[in-house]
């Protein structure tokens, strides 16, 4: 990546802004230039449709000065004349540019239809991944829409096609699967269930006003989904703490997202059940969001999607072990399992 891409990042030009700056129009380019260094060197940037791209000249050489855009050449004259010319470039950015959500022109667009359209914005819940925006509808939280970053070749399979491109996950269904799928810029949802979901490369091949289609069906889909198939029940979800850090999480958030479990849904109750070396269910809490796109691989765990859960009791250590929870009809616990009745009468009366 330019040095000047850095800077110049999800922004996007404003072009009234340019000649109050000091940049001088010529033909389709504006150029701006700025001595600096007690007047030793000369930045010279070029705004045109290809973006923000510029040149050091050093003036005593009477030639370009080439270290200072390869992060590579590292010494303190160098750095000098490379941090001068970065804070150039970041007087341009703060005085010229505004904020772009996304990198693709297609995807502004398409996220400023959305808005005017629903007045839903675009949130980023994911820490790993802050760069990605979840579409949701305002009435039930159910989203409709994940745009991610991602390279090309995870949703073409094009070996070599390294270069990253914007997509929306979007919700299709079985029915029209096939058909949607067969338009060139779609393909098999990536990270997501095929047959249901499919992945939208917002390079602008698909045109604007049939992708809005495509997510406004997507939308139908999350609405009509938000209260339906709502069978409250409790369940016992592992944590590792090998792994995972939940004692600490709780005590920063009494709400954190979680690994989805098969059939869980809003509404349900989770009791975290810390494995070895505590052996034992150390906390109750509420489902408060189920389905969340989540993109997370390592070694330890792979997670496609993620709910929300809010602790509500906190257990003393020792009160439900392993021992205890198996004289309660609980007899493994590698994954979600549903809470027993036992168990549940058990909790009620130790809570008295």
């Amino acid at each position: 990546m330019r040095i000047e891409d850095t800077f110049f990042f999800r922004k996007r030009i404003v072009p009234d802004r340019l000649e109050p700056f000091g940049f001088v129009r010529d033909g389709d380019h504006w150029r701006y230039e700025e001595d600096f260094l007690d007047g030793d060197f000369r930045a010279e940037i070029t705004v045109d449709k290809g973006g923000v791209s510029g040149r050091v000249i050093d003036l005593q050489a009477g030639e370009e000065y080439l270290p200072v855009h390869y992060e590579e050449r590292i010494g303190a004259f160098v750095g000098t004349v490379r941090l001068a010319y970065t804070d150039i470039l970041t007087k341009i950015a703060d005085a010229c540019c505004e904020d772009e959500l996304f990198i693709f022109p297609q995807t502004n667009r398409i996220a400023s239809e959305i808005l005017a359209k629903y007045g839903e914005k675009p949130d980023h819940p994911f820490s790993t991944a802050p760069t990605y925006g979840v579409f949701r509808c305002a009435k039930n939280r159910k989203w409709y829409g994940l745009v991610m970053d991602i390279p090309k070749k995870l949703v073409t399979g094009e070996k070599d096609a390294n270069d990253i491109v914007e997509v929306i996950n979007i919700k299709i269904g079985e029915e029209a699967y096939s058909d949607v799928t067969a338009r060139p810029g779609i393909y098999d949802a990536y990270h997501m269930k095929k047959k249901n979901w499919a992945s939208v490369i917002l390079d602008g091949t698909v045109p604007d006003d049939y992708l809005m289609e495509l997510i406004d069906k997507s939308r139908e889909f999350a609405l009509s989904s938000g209260g339906k198939g709502k069978n409250v029940g409790a369940w016992i979800v592992p944590a590792n703490p090998a792994y995972y850090d939940i004692d600490g999480a709780f005590a920063e958030n009494e709400e954190i997202f979680w690994k989805q479990g098969r059939g869980i849904k809003e509404g349900d109750t989770a009791f975290v059940y810390l494995a070895a070396p505590a052996s034992e269910v150390r906390y109750r809490c509420l489902v408060t969001e189920t389905d969340i796109p989540y993109v997370y691989t390592d070694e330890n765990v792979s997670m496609k999607s993620v709910m929300k859960i809010k602790l509500l009791e906190r257990y003393p250590e020792g009160r439900y072990s392993m021992a205890r929870l198996r004289e309660l009809g609980i007899k493994f616990i590698r994954g979600p399992v549903p809470a027993t009745e036992a168990f549940i009468e058990a909790v009620k009366r130790d809570k008295g």
